[in-house]
């Protein structure tokens, strides 16, 4: 009876054994540099260990994302990382160049991860492997020129983005973009002369989230799931596109964002807005639009909508990152007290608590109006200015003085010869910290 027992518990322990590793065994370390061209990593030893033939391998430490197959059985490995839980019974990962591509992935090169379970290790990690230089491999955050997307924003009629975004491409060339990395989205069907089309016949009536869903899906089809982060400069209305679109991918499983599908993650390092109205628009505004337009997107910009509620409001500084914190969006915000249409503590999120990197707004009697806004030249511009890593205070309480400013700016910084709000975004894109 006692030797039934035993071997009843040695049956037991032999059904939790998946938790050990697929198969042991051990790896070789040896001197040789390798860069990964993707991400920047730049290593010196190698590590050689078994693996299972044909394995897949992810942009990630999970299995949201394939990119290679490693159809060596002998291969080395670079780095390991703590992923998502896996069948070897840990969440250990380890970076590699595999052999072969998953399709629609060539442009990663054949980088990515494997989880533990395929790698011929006795222990996980294998000690004296060093942890990968960051938590997850997109690009890191960097100076330099990336594609940037321009959104434009609402617009009663057809227009084209070649006129709409002229000047503000213009002037990236001037600063040393190329053709190739300035890139126009519309959402209307009745728009010309644009780089991408959300929609084949887009109307005025369809939900501001919905195109946001659509930007996201954009963005992640062309850019962030082959590993590249892209810059983003939106006009009015087209900054709560860009809102929705990341906040949609940030908050998946959150109501009102979990009635679509999202993709896995953005990769959209710098946005600016220029006049978007981040607290809603003036109710006079929003009234002569739905009274002269009568569709959706007026009635949503309202601050008052339950758009503006679910998807604006309380969900400042929306991220486009992946889980656990690699990557992250630099925002750059700019009104004017010129603007006849979408009030300045709109643009500059007055109410929202969290703060954004960087708030712009420019003085009056600047010519700067809402469209001024995207199509001013460069030139001098007075302007306050407001950056999170320093002590002033992004949500100034009212003034009772009723001259500009009418809000309490103190502890802003003032610049009487800023430039021009397109340059202001251009220098955010570049700069990591969006300076």
């Amino acid at each position: 009876m006692k030797r039934i027992a035993a071997l009843l518990l040695l049956c037991t322990a032999f059904i939790v054994l998946p938790a050990l590793p697929a198969s042991a065994g051990t790896c070789g370390q040896t001197s040789a540099t390798t860069v990964d061209p993707n991400t920047g990593w730049r290593f010196t030893s190698r590590w050689t260990c078994g693996n299972r033939g044909g394995a897949r391998m992810y942009g990630d430490a999970a299995y949201g994302t394939p990119t290679a197959y490693m159809d060596s059985t002998t291969s080395w490995f670079l780095c390991y990382r703590i992923g998502e839980p896996h069948s070897g019974g840990n969440d250990v990962w380890y970076y590699s160049l595999g052999d072969r591509p998953f399709p629609g992935m060539e442009s990663r090169g054949n980088w990515g991860y494997m989880p533990a379970v395929d790698v011929y290790t006795s222990t996980d990690p294998w000690p004296g492997m060093a942890s990968c230089p960051e938590a997850y491999s997109p690009p890191a955050r960097t100076d330099g020129r990336r594609t940037v997307l321009f959104v434009h924003g609402y617009d009663t009629g057809g227009d084209s983005c070649s006129s709409v975004w002229a000047n503000a491409k213009q002037m990236y060339r001037n600063h040393g973009w190329t053709d190739d990395l300035l890139k126009t989205v519309t959402y209307y069907g009745d728009y010309s002369s644009c780089d991408y089309r959300l929609y084949g016949n887009g109307t005025r009536d369809i939900p501001i989230e919905e195109l946001g869903n659509s930007l996201a899906w954009l963005i992640w089809n062309n850019w962030s799931k082959f590993g590249v982060s892209i810059d983003i400069v939106a006009h009015s209305m087209g900054g709560l596109v860009t809102r929705a679109a990341i906040t949609g991918t940030e908050h998946p499983d959150l109501s009102p964002s979990n009635a679509q599908a999202w993709p896995p993650y953005l990769y959209v390092e710098d946005v600016s807005t220029l006049s978007t109205p981040h607290g809603g628009a003036w109710a006079a505004s929003t009234l002569t639009c739905i009274a002269a337009w009568h569709n959706t997107q007026c009635r949503q910009m309202s601050k008052d909508d339950p758009f503006m509620r679910d998807w604006i409001q309380g969900r400042a500084n929306p991220q486009a990152q992946v889980r656990g914190g690699r990557g992250g969006t630099d925002w750059t915000i700019e009104g004017s007290a010129d603007d006849g249409l979408i009030h300045y503590d709109s643009a500059l999120d007055f109410a929202a608590t969290a703060k954004m990197g960087h708030k712009i707004l420019y003085n009056p009697g600047q010519g700067l109006s809402h469209a001024g806004m995207r199509t001013a030249g460069p030139g001098s511009y007075a302007m306050y200015y407001c950056d999170s890593y320093n002590p002033c205070n992004m949500t100034p309480p009212f003034s009772t003085i009723w001259s500009f400013p009418e809000y309490d700016m103190g502890g802003w910084n003032t610049n009487p010869a800023g430039t021009a709000p397109v340059e202001v975004a251009m220098w955010g894109n570049y700069y990591a910290d969006g300076r």
